[in-house]
């Protein structure tokens, strides 16, 4: 989570989305013989550039 700030509803909902969007992938490359680990680069595009870190903390949770 974001750098031991205290999350509000709002950010915790888009952890939570972000969480299981990643998921998805993960199941999808893997279902290919590959998974996120191999993900060289992705192109995310947020609503808000403040989530970015909420964001970033999904993925490296990984």
């Amino acid at each position: 989570m974001p750098h031991g700030n205290a999350l509000g509803a709002r950010d915790i909902h888009i952890h939570l989305q972000d969480e299981w969007v990643l998921a998805r992938l993960d199941v999808a490359l893997r279902k290919v013989g590959s998974d996120l680990a191999r993900v060289f680069n992705a192109q995310v595009f947020l609503t808000d550039l403040n989530d970015f870190a909420i964001l970033d903390d999904a993925w490296r949770a990984l």
